[in-house]
Order: structure tokens, then C-alpha cells, then sequence
């Protein structure tokens, strides 16, 4: 999960001032640029698209914007986590 965690907290440059950079575009984009396997960039790209759908633009931003090296909610259930080891390459070369 370092991936994620260099993506989310370095490489959009997260500060209180620019949390309008936070989008999914902006994060797909920088997945892609990374070279993330496509599989994860959608599964990633639709557990935070319905995460803003339910809590808004601004929360989401936040609630990104603090996730600090843990993994979101959308992925810690353990089936989840096994599911997407099993099937997309990109979280072995974590």
C-alpha cells in the first residue's frame, strides 16, 4: 500500500490551502501516471466516486486529505484486500 500512500500524501500535495486539487480526476491521473494496474485504478476510482456521491465534495476532500498512511475504509475488509491481491498485480510490488 506505499503506492497509495505516496500518491495521497506527497504527489498531490496535500496542504489545508489546496484541497480544491483534490479530484478524482487529479487522483486517476496520477494512478495512471504512476502506472497502476487499470483493474485497481477503477476499483479505487468507484469506491471514492460513491464516497463523494454520499458525503459531498468538501468532505471528501478532508476525509482524503487525512487518510496519513492507512488504507481507506473501502479496502480493509479482509475479503476485499484478498480479492484485490489475488487479482491485480500492482499491490505485489508494494
Amino acid at each position: 500500500m506505499l503506492h497509495f500512500q505516496k500518491l495521497f500524501n506527497h504527489v498531490l500535495w496535500m496542504t489545508k490551502g489546496n484541497l480544491h486539487l483534490i479530484t478524482l480526476e487529479n487522483i486517476e491521473r496520477k494512478m495512471v501516471e504512476y502506472g497502476f494496474d487499470r483493474g485497481l485504478t477503477q476499483k479505487v476510482i468507484s469506491a471514492f466516486e460513491k464516497r463523494l456521491t454520499t458525503y459531498g465534495e468538501i468532505d471528501f476532500q478532508l476525509w482524503f486529505s487525512r487518510l496519513h498512511y492507512s488504507t481507506p475504509e473501502e479496502f480493509q475488509h479482509e475479503q476485499v484486500a484478498i480479492s484485490l491481491y489475488k487479482n491485480i498485480s500492482a499491490l505485489v510490488r508494494c
